[in-house]
């Protein structure tokens, strides 16, 4: 009769969706993880936070400014500004996703940003990207090793059409038009006599080099990037040590002669406008600078015993005396042009003093000293408009160039103006507030004239705080609504005030019960009573504890007490008909109180006992069992004084205490001096009894199976998982697994699903079983995942969802089918850089509410949602 039913049944419908059917109920057939959407329910808080983007590797070229910036979607990656916030933006990503790049900018040509960029050190190239934005494109492909494994480049020059760069240990000079077939690597085995470059110059569509290539001359050699427009100018002294600097259309070069001496070099691009001007063989020579039509240097004769500041330009070739210092000790440093006039630094000993000039002897004077060990470089000189901003030992000077007149500089703290550059007459770098971290910011030079340009990674606050977020206690379903407290409150005056929010699922059925509704305060706990929630306000000193109800959607509010002097904890009792709380002073004479869904408040706990802190255990047949903190005592309430009394002398642990309703009998952990044990009670005391006892662990979770209940034990070096059917006879241990721990046990399909995790770098550590050994198995994880025991929920009995881990995506939920055989990482919501790992508040066959923090809108509320089945998704309509 079976069989004719079955046939007649598949008669009536389309062979596909027979075949589907057939194949959906085959005894074997392998169950699938559902079709299953992550996303994000509401941004409850949008207060600015500290999500800090870091930008720094600030490099000016065109009036823009370009850098590396973070934020949690896309890395550390390329970004371009014009000091406003319109013209502030990611200008490439040249690793997609959340990877970074870690892009070092060098220079600018052909329209094309020059960078060094790449995943991991081994794998960093050199890239070009369009500085309006666009592709970017790989120029290099070398495998750099041994000390080049991150190769770090130094400016040459530019030709106009080309960029010339070095890499720090590396012979050879990179030239470049911002195209892969345009990047070669001049080294002397293509015959570029200069591979070895030590000074440079920019030129008019050329570029001047002072190198050698091996064992050969010193030269100053004229180059347009390629070796095959590279010719030699000059052979020059060989030196040790070589600066260059441009000015009235020469590039003059300075060289430290190896025996002693100096050499002043200068030349036009032409053969016969290149010489030497100057030589001087008992001085050594150190920094130079140019402005006007006069470069700038100083030289150091040990045995005439002084130092001195010398100029030299086209009009007046050889050298003349500009400041001279007489004294072993004395030093000229850190030589600067900044628009018209020249800052150097004296060092007389311990002592520094910083000295302003405009290129004559009457003009130069010292205008700031420096205390006693304070140190400078020479970036801690920042031109600002009509003036220079000094680091003086992490205060900021402002000097002024007109004038010489020193005066307070912005705050180094706010504002890092050392890291900078100028761009449209401003310093553009890092900042920072408390609202929005550290971030793109823009300066003059003065105490009120920095503020911030860009937002770069506009993170939002915690909408549910980590340090309260909604657990099991403090949220409720009612159906598939959560109403849940620990969340931000959008009108309170003080920020860290929460509010009693409820949620479908959707941003619209996502929202706070108005503050008109209740007194001031903070929301404390909330249980469910029917299809009601009881919830608690308070926890400010001039407002008292006060117990509410309300509806799922947050529509009718009822104050049923006031006046409550402690701490609230609820525990939903009477099979959910009832919701008991601590009530000090609310009642006379106890502290454990009684609502029912009436509304009627009735004392539940004997005089002279304190219920202001308790924490829910279980209920069975009506009657809740509670744990009385401050004691550890294990009481039951039917909601009566009379039926509330302790269960016996033994004590439950302090922490969570899982719990597990099987057989007509609450299953928990108890302890004595003894050691614990796994407990069943029916409520009575003649009813509690132990099971199973054990020592030296832990009883870390526990949940029902259809004939059986499974709990794992947590020893110091590793966890087990046991079964038992309420006897000492029928409890066995399934599995063990050595350098584990776990927190948490999910039922779906008649299997129980444990994560055990050890480290990070461990694999395996899912376990599912069927409450047998033979039936227990440790499934694979997705590639490259590790179990993460942060989250463990079920969905109904289709599936599971517990936390895991990547070394690419950080801490993350996976999820698995009933039989834990189909485990599949979920989209990605936690990035790296982001806090707490995502969890589950609560779940239903429908889906699950999940708390997790994207690195942009902070802790918020995301929804897991199950979607209908492909077969019927389409409304019956066979595929086409």
């Amino acid at each position: 009769m079976d069989d004719m039913v079955f046939q007649d049944s598949r008669a009536r419908f389309p062979g596909w969706l027979a075949t589907a059917l057939l194949l959906a109920a085959a005894p074997g057939a392998r169950a699938e993880l559902p079709s299953l959407s992550l996303t994000l329910v509401k941004d409850l808080n949008t207060a600015p936070a500290a999500g800090s983007s870091f930008p720094d590797a600030f490099v000016a070229a065109d009036g823009r400014a370009y850098f590396a910036a973070s934020t949690p979607g896309a890395g550390r990656e390329l970004y371009v500004s014009d000091g406003t916030e319109a013209g502030t933006r990611q200008l490439a990503d040249i690793v997609p996703g959340p990877d970074s790049s870690e892009p070092l900018v060098i220079g600018v040509v052909n329209g094309q940003v020059i960078l060094r960029a790449g995943t991991t050190a081994p794998a960093r190239q050199f890239w070009s990207v369009p500085t309006g934005g666009g592709t970017p494109r790989q120029l290099t492909t070398e495998s750099w090793t041994g000390d080049y494994t991150v190769p770090s480049p130094r400016v040459v020059a530019t030709t106009g059409s080309r960029f010339l760069f070095r890499i720090a240990g590396e012979s050879g000079v990179w030239s470049t038009d911002g195209s892969a077939a345009g990047t070669v690597h001049m080294v002397e085995a293509s015959g570029f006599p200069a591979a070895n470059t030590l000074a440079a110059c920019s030129m008019d569509g050329f570029a001047l080099l002072a190198g050698s290539s091996g064992p050969g001359p010193f030269q100053l050699v004229r180059t347009d990037g390629t070796v095959a427009g590279t010719q030699s100018l000059a052979s020059l002294p060989y030196s040790g040590n070589a600066v260059a600097a441009r000015v009235a259309g020469h590039c003059y070069l300075l060289l430290n002669k190896f025996g002693g001496g100096w050499s002043l070099w200068a030349s036009d691009g032409t053969p016969g406008g290149t010489a030497e001007l100057s030589v001087n063989n008992g001085a050594s020579a150190y920094v130079m600078a140019a402005t006007g039509d006069a470069v700038y240097f100083s030289d150091r004769n040990v045995t005439q015993d002084r130092v001195r500041m010398l100029r030299s330009s086209v009009a007046a070739p050889q050298p003349q005396l500009v400041k001279e210092f007489i004294g072993s000790d004395h030093w000229i440093e850190g030589i600067q042009a900044v628009g018209d006039r020249l800052l150097f630094f004296h060092r007389l000993g311990s002592m520094r003093t910083l000295y302003l000039s405009d290129g004559t002897s009457a003009g130069t004077r010292a205008v700031f000293p420096l205390e006693p060990g304070q140190s400078f470089r020479t970036t801690d000189l920042c031109p600002v408009p009509g003036g220079v901003v000094l680091n003086a030992w992490d205060e900021l000077k402002r000097l002024d160039l007109a004038t010489g007149a020193v005066t307070q500089g912005p705050d180094s703290t706010v504002f890092r103006m050392d890291a900078s550059v100028l761009v449209g007459g401003m310093r553009l770098g890092r900042g920072r507030d408390e609202q929005t971290g550290d971030e793109l910011w823009r300066g003059d030079g003065t105490p009120a004239g920095s503020s911030r340009v860009a937002d770069i990674f506009a993170a939002t606050a915690d909408g549910i705080f980590a340090d309260g977020s909604p657990e099991q206690a403090s949220s409720v379903l009612v159906d598939d609504v959560l109403v849940f407290t620990g969340a931000s409150d959008p009108t309170a005056e003080l920020p860290l005030r929460t509010a009693i929010w409820r949620s479908d699922g959707t941003a619209a059925g996502t929202y706070a019960l108005p503050r008109s509704a209740y007194d001031d305060g903070s929301t404390a706990a909330v249980a469910r009573l029917g299809d009601s929630v009881i919830f608690a306000t308070g926890g400010w000193s001039h407002v008292p504890y006060e117990i509410y109800r309300t509806d799922a959607a947050l529509g009718m509010t009822t104050l049923l007490a006031s006046g409550i002097a402690a701490p609230v904890s609820m525990q939903s009792s009477a099979d959910g008909g009832a919701v008991l709380f601590g009530c000090d002073g609310s009642l006379p004479s106890t502290s454990l109180c009684r609502v029912t869904a009436n509304g009627t408040v009735t004392a539940a706990g004997p005089s002279g006992v304190d219920f202001s802190r308790f924490r829910p255990i279980g209920e069975i047949s009506g009657i809740a069992v509670l744990q009385r903190t401050e004691a550890g005592e294990i009481w039951r309430s039917d909601g009566s004084v009379p039926g509330t009394f302790p269960l016996g002398s033994r004590h439950a642990p302090y922490g969570p205490i899982p719990a597990a309703v099987f057989g007509g009998r609450l299953y928990f952990v108890t302890c004595d001096d003894a050691g614990c044990a796994l407990t069943a009670s029916d409520g009575s005391i003649a009813g509690t009894q132990t099971v199973f006892g054990f020592q030296d662990a832990e009883l870390r979770a526990m949940a029902a199976l259809p004939d059986r209940i499974v709990f794992s034990l947590q020893y110091a070096a590793r966890v087990e998982l046991w079964a038992s059917d309420g006897s000492i006879g029928g409890t066995q241990r399934l599995i063990e697994a050595n350098g584990f721990r776990s927190t948490a046990i999910a039922v779906a399909g008649g299997n129980a699903h444990l994560v055990a995790f050890g480290s990070l770098d461990a694999s395996g550590g899912y376990i599912v079983s069927d409450g047998t050994v033979a039936g227990t198995r440790q499934p694979p994880l997705p590639a490259s995942f590790v179990a993460y025991d942060t989250t463990m929920a079920a969905l109904g009995d289709v599936a599971v969802v517990f936390g895991c881990y990547s070394q690419s995506s950080g801490a993350e939920l996976c999820a698995a089918d009933a039989q834990g055989m189909d485990a599949r990482a979920l989209p990605e919501t936690s990035p790296r850089s982001s806090g707490l790992p995502p969890s589950v508040i609560r779940s239903t066959a429908n889906g699950a509410y999940v708390l997790a923090d994207d690195g942009v809108h902070g802790r918020e509320l995301w929804y897991l949602r199950r979607l209908p089945d492909a077969l019927f998704a389409d409304g019956f309509q066979p595929p086409r």
